[in-house]
């Protein structure tokens, strides 16, 4: 068994947004091996990219990313990474309005939405974000609240969790994130393993002033905030 991981590719996206947790996961799978962890909740994860139409896509580097599959062709998935976009998201919303009822089925399906930046657009506009806190791009604050009355907006948080649906304000941040589904996949271990070759600096991926979880504000003690995060992350794995 696998742990399923879909990555969605999108013209004039971020190249980045999707290397980077790719390359993570990956370091995970490696160092997993490494260490021959063959307990159940040790499952590697397989990575797909997919695209709208099974086609390879042109990043705003002008850098191309294969697909392995169009999205309807995509195996179920565990976790659905969604690509940063670059500049006003309203465009790409339009020419890939095919990626909202889909997502709103893996959603159904009890996939693990992550969306970073202005991909968050896309869980707005799927309604999986109504009532519920979100964040994006900080650019894009005035807009996205304009545009999504309902959804609550934090702006001073850089990574929001509201059930399966996880909102990220930057590639930084969708990094520190990544290292949480490493922890809850595999273990502190692999995980810690894998943050310090990647990210030789000091890292706070859950700093108290910095996420939102949607059971509870922003707690002003950093060790109760990570516990806040394990507990949800964990508290349905046997």
């Amino acid at each position: 068994p696998m742990i399923n991981v879909t990555v969605l590719l999108l013209d004039k996206m971020l190249a980045t947004s999707a290397t980077l947790p790719t390359e993570l996961l990956v370091a995970a799978n490696t160092q997993a091996r490494a260490l021959r962890c063959k307990k159940k909740q040790h499952k590697p994860f397989s990575i797909t990219f997919a695209s709208m139409d099974g086609e390879a896509v042109s990043t705003q580097s002008g850098l191309k990313l294969s697909a392995d599959c169009s999205i309807q062709q995509a195996p179920q998935a565990d976790i659905i990474y969604l690509p940063a976009l670059w500049r006003n998201p309203e465009p790409t919303l339009r020419t890939n309005s095919k990626a909202i009822p889909w997502l709103k089925s893996q959603s159904q399906k009890g996939s693990l939405l992550a969306g970073v930046g202005t991909s968050c657009w896309f869980l707005a506009e799927a309604g999986l974000l109504e009532g519920l806190p979100a964040t994006t791009h900080w650019y894009y604050f005035d807009q996205f609240q304009k545009r999504y009355p309902n959804v609550l907006l934090k702006r001073n948080h850089f990574i929001t969790q509201a059930g399966n649906i996880y909102c990220t304000g930057s590639v930084n941040s969708l990094a520190d994130l990544t290292v949480q589904f490493i922890r809850r996949y595999f273990n502190d271990t692999i995980a810690s393993h894998v943050e310090r070759h990647f990210f030789h600096e000091i890292r706070r991926a859950y700093d108290s002033s910095h996420a939102f979880l949607e059971s509870n504000s922003a707690h002003p003690d950093e060790d109760i905030v990570q516990t806040q995060l394990w507990l949800q992350l964990n508290y349905s794995i046997e």
